[in-house]
């Protein structure tokens, strides 16, 4: 409501404001910066909703033995792109992104595996839990969005979610069946419609 206000009234004048509340004028119109950190867990959360899987170990309730019962999958399978093109060569933003993702696997069962790429896949590392530590990695060159995908469809068991840090800039599939969250940086954009957007700004 604020915002609106502000709007109206410097469209009443004409877009001119004294220059003594010209910062305070620009601050109120400027969108409220999103938490990535929130974000990036409530997307965790949600990926790691894969639903049940049937098992002959355990009764099913309503039906007995004579159908299997359910068991609820526990440890979420993530897959993680990150971008390594010179344009994305941001320190102080992979040392951020690597912090977050390693509180969302210490603080759930989760495999994760990080594909480093450019224009192919430089470098790959699985870990699970705690026990593991995201490396930096330096690859440069150009950007293709789609071997990360590529690798996914490959993976068994199949990710439940991607996430991508990048600036966006490269060729990605058309349509992807798995959900995606694109972790851009401040300048990037995003490269298809589809997939979740968040801008990590650090």
């Amino acid at each position: 409501m604020v915002r609106s206000i502000t709007r109206e009234s410097l469209r009443g004048s004409d877009g001119e404001a004294p220059a003594e509340i010209r910062a305070v004028v620009d601050g109120l119109l400027r969108p409220s910066p999103i938490p990535w950190r929130q974000v990036l867990r409530q997307f965790v959360a949600t990926a790691g909703r894969t639903g049940r899987t049937a098992t002959w170990m355990r009764e099913h309730r309503r039906f007995g033995h004579d159908t299997p019962g359910i068991r609820k999958r526990k440890r979420l399978n993530l897959l993680v792109g990150v971008d390594v093109s010179d344009s994305t060569n941001i320190v102080a933003v992979r040392e951020a992104f690597a912090a977050e993702l390693m509180q969302v696997a210490r603080g759930r069962d989760a495999a994760i595996t990080v594909l480093y790429a450019n224009s192919r896949i430089q470098h790959i590392e699985s870990f699970k839990g705690s026990a593991g530590v995201v490396q930096r990695y330096d690859g440069g060159g150009f950007t293709d969005l789609r071997p990360v995908f590529d690798y996914a469809r490959t993976m068994h068991p199949l990710p439940a979610a991607v996430i991508y840090l990048t600036d966006g800039i490269g060729p990605a599939p058309e349509q992807m069946e798995f959900p995606t969250l694109w972790v851009l940086t401040v300048e990037g954009g995003k490269p298809v419609p589809w997939g979740l957007e968040l801008r990590l700004d650090v």
